[in-house]
């Protein structure tokens, strides 16, 4: 499990970088309601990604000692997004809708290209 953790943190990271200059792009560019809904989002989608790395990384670690493997956890992550959408319609004044949803996808995308880039550069240096 330990190829696991170098792909989970650069995406952990990076979603980090995203999340400050999401913070700059609100008080430079206009629209800084966008900005604040994308910054719940990322937030949210933030803490949806450790919650699932903790529920992998403990299913592989059960899946090692032979236990029954618990669930990922989608329950939780749900309630996270659907309490983010109920904040953004709540205060409209503070968060836009679309800001938030397309910060939910943060870091789905950036896993899905730290781990294709991870993928690429492992198996290249490998076949020389």
């Amino acid at each position: 499990m330990n190829d696991f953790w170098i792909p989970v943190k650069r995406v952990m990271v990076h979603t980090l970088i995203v999340l400050l200059l999401a913070v700059l792009a609100r008080f430079i560019l206009p629209y800084p309601l966008f900005w604040q809904g994308f910054m719940l989002g990322t937030s949210v989608s933030l803490i949806n990604g450790l919650i699932l790395m903790k529920r992998t990384w403990q299913a592989g670690e059960a899946a090692e000692s032979g236990k029954r493997a618990r669930s990922t956890g989608m329950l939780q992550r749900f309630a996270a997004a659907a309490f983010a959408v109920l904040v953004t319609l709540e205060y409209p004044q503070y968060f836009s809708l679309g800001g938030t949803i397309a910060g939910f996808a943060v870091l789905p995308i950036l896993s899905l290209v730290v781990f294709i880039f991870y993928y690429y550069i492992r198996h290249t240096k490998a076949g020389k």
